[in-house]
């Protein structure tokens, strides 16, 4: 599809369309999250903590992003 960027084959996203100019943030990404999961098991947390921390991160994630998008549509020239 024209103007899309080109994307960039590796074997670690090997299913996915990764941009070549995110390729690096994306293995930097996927490199904290194996070096979280290793963490996690080393610490004995169990699914359900792993689940309810992700929930809280990603609930105030949220509230933070819906906040930032209202002040956008509020003044977009000022944000």
């Amino acid at each position: 599809m024209a103007g899309r960027p080109a994307a960039c084959v590796s074997a670690d996203f090997a299913d996915f369309d990764v941009p070549c100019a995110l390729q690096a943030n994306v293995t930097r990404h996927r490199a904290n999250l194996a070096r979280l999961v290793e963490a996690l098991q080393s610490a004995g947390v169990d699914d359900s903590q792993i689940e309810s921390s992700v929930n809280a991160v990603v609930g105030s994630y949220r509230a933070e992003l819906v906040s930032a998008v209202e002040a956008f549509k509020r003044k977009p020239a000022d944000v």
